[in-house]
């Protein structure tokens, strides 16, 4: 009987001859190889571009990742696979394999990347957006959907959102009549900036000067969130980060915005000790700080969540807004027919009132549809944030994570 691949092994060992021993290590080495080839061969593997060694895909990418993504799926198909540095990235551009990932497999996409962005401007990940699957993240992400985002609150808050607007008009109104020009950029800046604050934090502020502070810092906020850090994509050049300044521009406008934060907190907590809980009436702030007290969820609320939390409200409510109302004015006055169309619309839905009102935007359908069709070809936000998966299978395709 032929002896066993163990029962030589034993031999080549007693027999103490190094040359045979390495020889053993290559071939078995080899053959794994072999064997891990002729297997990752046979399974069904999305489709992707070719890739260089080191960065991957990353050459294939422009500044505008949307775009970018969406000339490769052209090419590829609505599903397929880049390599982005060390890291795999799915990226799906169908609408139907979206639901099915986010419905249907839901658990395999349920954690997000710990990025740089989130690690400094969203302290450790605490906030919703990437703070990591869990209690913590199912409540917090309850109380801002339920308390902050929900019918009853939105439309408690339609009296901010008409005085605001009625100031922003005033102020329009105001510069024509002398003849200057207007920024509308930074006006609808500020006016996306007090309706949020008087929302979230009670109040907005008080000059011209906090104003721009709040603006600066939200858009500031919002650029770094998306800048290209070169530690998220190769860990072990994470030092080139600090090298580039972005970690460097990172965490000083952190701290601009922790500071902001941590006085919006101080003065809610002595209003709250001045003033009873009847007579004071609550924004989204004192809500976050009675469940800290009563801690009746169970998942320790600190003070940095908290903060983290009113970041995730500060930074994509304000920009993303703004971004929005301008571009639909500049698609607007780009099509002269459109804006008549609009117009018209408004004119005849509005009629003899002074001002448009909330109400009255329900009817107007073709108004809504040019906000659609604004969304449309300029998302505030194209991308979504970032999963995290483990490796799974579905109709017969296997997808690397």
């Amino acid at each position: 009987m032929a002896p066993t691949p163990l029962v030589l092994l034993q031999r080549v060992l007693e027999e103490q001859n190094p040359l045979k021993l390495l020889s053993i290590i290559f071939l078995s080495i080899l053959f794994l190889v072999i064997l891990c080839g002729t297997w990752s061969k046979k399974r069904s593997l999305p489709p992707a571009p070719p890739k260089f060694p080191f960065i991957g895909n990353l050459h294939q990418l422009g500044d505008l990742l949307h775009h970018s993504f969406r000339d490769l799926s052209q090419k590829y198909g609505p599903i397929m696979v880049l390599h982005l540095g060390h890291a795999p990235v799915l990226v799906i551009s169908s609408a139907e394999m979206a639901r099915v990932i986010l419905k249907n497999h839901d658990s395999v996409f349920t954690n997000r990347p710990a990025l740089t962005a989130g690690q400094i401007i969203f302290y450790k990940c605490q906030d919703v957006g990437y703070a990591p699957y869990g209690e913590y993240w199912k409540q917090v992400r309850k109380i801002c959907v339920t308390d902050l985002l929900g019918i009853k609150r939105v439309q408690s808050f339609k009296f901010i959102r008409e005085e605001e607007t009625d100031f922003l008009i005033k102020e329009i109104t105001k510069s024509c009549s002398l003849g200057s020009s207007v920024n509308l950029s930074e006006m609808l800046l500020a006016l996306s900036n007090n309706i949020l604050c008087r929302c979230t934090f009670g109040k907005k502020p008080e000059n011209a000067d906090g104003i721009n502070t709040f603006g600066k810092l939200s858009r500031e906020a919002m650029q770094l969130i998306g800048a290209f850090s070169i530690g998220d994509f190769f860990p072990y050049l994470r030092w080139m980060d600090i090298l580039t300044g972005l970690i460097g521009r990172m965490k000083r406008t952190s701290q601009q915005l922790d500071v902001l934060f941590d006085g919006i907190i101080d003065e809610h907590l002595m209003k709250r000790d001045i003033h009873n809980s009847q007579d004071h009436k609550q924004d989204f702030v004192d809500l976050l700080l009675r469940v800290q007290e009563e801690n009746k969820l169970n998942i320790g609320i600190s003070r940095d969540n908290i903060k983290a939390i009113m970041m995730d409200m500060f930074v994509a409510g304000t920009d993303t807004n703004a971004t929005t109302t301008e571009w639909a004015i500049a698609e607007l006055l780009k099509s002269p027919n459109t804006m008549k169309r609009a117009q018209a619309e408004v004119r005849r839905i509005v009629g003899k009132k002074s001002k448009v009102q909330e109400e009255d935007i329900q009817q107007m359908d073709y108004f809504k549809c040019v906000i659609k069709e604004t969304l449309r070809l300029h998302p505030p936000a194209p991308l979504l944030v970032p999963r995290i998966c483990h490796d799974y299978s579905n109709r017969g395709i296997y997808y690397p994570c």
